[in-house]
């Protein structure tokens, strides 16, 4: 097994400068031990060959002992950031090193005990002998963490400002659920105070019926999270605390930050809109019922003006019979044709 720098490997350790002077063995201990970053030396066939206390310190005696093309090995604390780093894509970005590629910029994470996070960056470089020819690769691992809080902290802080300024109410939650930004516009909509909202599930902002199938639905978001609409083929709605239910439209957005992705959704009160589309709805049956009278109105006229011309002949054969009845000499034959008439 490998191990960090020891007085007998500096003692045989020298660096010859520029002007061809070397620097002496206790000089390069000293310049080693002033290093703030953590060096790894790994030879032509991928073997650890030295590392400095530094790396030790800023990834584990495991990982330190560890050649760093195995670094990222299954059941390894140390993750690539799959969001900032260009070279997420390769699964072992050190593997390279053995065809004498180097590496920039490499963003890893490890994930401490307590639950919180170290971040790391490292590049590698080919290492040449006197003669100019490749004899191995230096790995630089530099520690972030800091930077890496702050820049998150900046991000945060926009996103933050950005939902403030959205006539929208805006409710950042975890996959797990659990709330973590509110704006003003939530607490004005649902009636909450955000120190009210924070920490708790999405569930309180939506009715009882909805909250057995949202978990798995959550899950499902999750598992491959694009920016969408909900409620498309359905209404939606949210409960204010006091209990009482209005219409919503919610859209979900992905956002990647350092804890994972969490789910930005911009949810819209459609109270007014769906009150006019009902009122649309109801002038249209209205005008529908009207325009269903006014053709039954045309057709009952139409069938008067073509009743009423046979009943007013009937009625004229009729006062014509009635007019030979009163006179002197009437015979029964003379009301047949009348008759006729009138059956015709």
């Amino acid at each position: 097994m490998k191990s960090g720098p020891t007085q007998d490997s500096t003692r045989s350790t020298s660096v010859r400068l520029h002007s061809g002077k070397r620097v002496p063995p206790h000089r390069l201990a000293a310049v080693v031990a002033a290093i703030r970053d953590g060096l790894v030396v790994v030879g032509l066939d991928g073997e650890l060959e030295w590392f400095n206390d530094k790396l030790v310190e800023l990834v584990g005696e495991e990982l330190a002992n560890r050649p760093p093309q195995h670094w990222l090995a299954s059941g390894s604390l140390l993750r690539v950031d799959q969001v900032e780093t260009l070279q997420a894509a390769d699964k072992y970005p050190f593997a390279g090193i053995l065809r004498g590629e180097e590496v920039d910029g490499i963003e890893m994470c490890m994930r401490l005990k307590a639950g919180d996070r170290k971040w790391l960056r490292a590049y590698s470089r080919t290492l040449h002998d006197e003669q100019d020819n490749a004899c191995g690769s230096m790995v630089v691992v530099q520690d972030i963490t800091d930077a890496k809080r702050r820049e998150h902290e900046r991000a945060r802080r926009r996103i933050a400002a950005l939902a403030e300024s959205s006539p929208d109410a805006i409710v950042i939650a975890r996959q797990s659920g659990e709330i973590i930004l509110v704006n003003s516009m939530t607490e004005k909509m649902f009636g909450y105070k955000r120190n009210e909202l924070l920490g708790q599930g999405v569930e309180v902002l939506m009715p009882q019926r909805y909250r057995p199938r949202h978990e798995q639905l959550r899950d499902d978001y999750f598992s491959k999270p694009v920016m969408r609409p909900m409620g498309v083929q359905s209404e939606l709605y949210g409960v204010r605390g006091d209990g009482t239910e209005f219409p919503i439209d919610i859209s979900l957005n992905p956002l990647r930050t350092d804890d994972g992705v969490v789910v930005c959704s911009a949810i819209r009160d459609i109270t007014e809109r769906v009150l006019l589309e009902r009122q649309m709805r109801a002038q249209h049956a209205e005008l529908a019922h009207s325009a269903r009278l006014t053709t039954m109105g045309e057709m009952a006229a139409g069938m008067a003006h073509e009743i009423n011309q046979p009943l007013a002949a009937i009625s004229a054969y009729a006062e014509g019979a009635k007019v030979r009845l009163q006179g002197a000499n009437c015979e029964a034959a003379d009301f047949a044709d009348v008759f006729e008439r009138i059956a015709a």
